[in-house]
């Protein structure tokens, strides 16, 4: 039998992929334009329609007028994604290519991880920051639940963002369509930034009002490191995320109780 001798082939890798149902997914992603300049948006009026007795006197009699418009002020963001590689292994074009590939499998991700914790501007609205209220722990059916009636009590449709863990334990009473959904059709993003606290066993999920992103192109920016002789590769893409911060709750699913 006949060995042949010689370097060891250079393979395709499997290509990285974007998990399904990601933010990114599941809410409107719109062209960027001014809005990554930042600024303030104006809000809607908040709170639910108030009632008056019919036979009132006059056209204002019994109607509490107060009701002001606060409006968010958000502030854009990037994300980037390095890579390296020897000069003379691929050319510009073949690393572009897996460096956008890369990115794009990854993106999501970054951009769940600002809308939670506000990692590069601490002081903007996140879901995570002072403002947020606890429904406590609770079995992953009933956290839900309470999510469900917490968008309910806004007389508004909302979103849920949940860990991969959670979200597959709910996923016999959700329906699919291109983007994962409740029975009652509330959307629910599925964060491979949020996972489940292996000390505890809890998860952890939000439920907000309705989310914009506002995205720019995806920018591929070569560079290249004479010292080594490596070309580097940076894709990067700018957002700005729109929420409505009048709903602002999370359950943490505890994965010890009945479904």
């Amino acid at each position: 039998m006949a060995i042949s001798v010689g370097p060891a082939a250079q393979l395709e890798a499997t290509a990285p992929q974007a998990p399904e149902y990601t933010l990114l997914d599941t809410v409107p992603v719109l062209d960027g334009g001014r809005a990554l300049l930042g600024g303030e948006f104006f809000a809607y009026p908040t709170g639910l329609a108030r009632l008056y007795p019919g036979c009132a006197t006059g056209t204002f009699a019994d109607k509490d007028l107060e009701n002001p418009i606060e409006n968010a002020s958000f502030l854009p963001f990037g994300s980037y994604l390095p890579l390296q590689c020897s000069a003379i292994d691929l050319s510009r074009g073949e690393l572009e290519s897996r460096a956008r590939a890369a990115f794009r499998a990854v993106e999501s991700e970054a951009v769940e991880r600002e809308l939670v914790t506000g990692e590069t501007n601490p002081a903007m609205p996140h879901l995570d920051d002072g403002n947020l209220t606890s429904l406590g722990s609770l079995s992953p059916l009933e956290a839900l639940a309470l999510l469900e009636q917490a968008i309910s009590a806004i007389s508004r449709k909302g979103v849920i963002i949940a860990d991969a863990a959670t979200a597959s334990l709910w996923s016999q009473s959700v329906t699919t369509n291109g983007v994962m959904t409740t029975a009652l059709g509330t959307p629910i993003a599925v964060s491979s930034f949020l996972s489940i606290d292996s000390d505890t066993s809890t998860g952890i999920a939000y439920a907000t009002g309705p989310i914009v992103i506002y995205a720019s192109d995806t920018l591929v920016l070569f560079g290249f490191d004479q010292t080594i002789n490596d070309q580097v590769v940076i894709v990067e893409r700018s957002y700005l995320i729109n929420w409505d911060t009048q709903l602002q709750v999370s359950a943490t699913v505890d994965y010890d109780t009945v479904p």
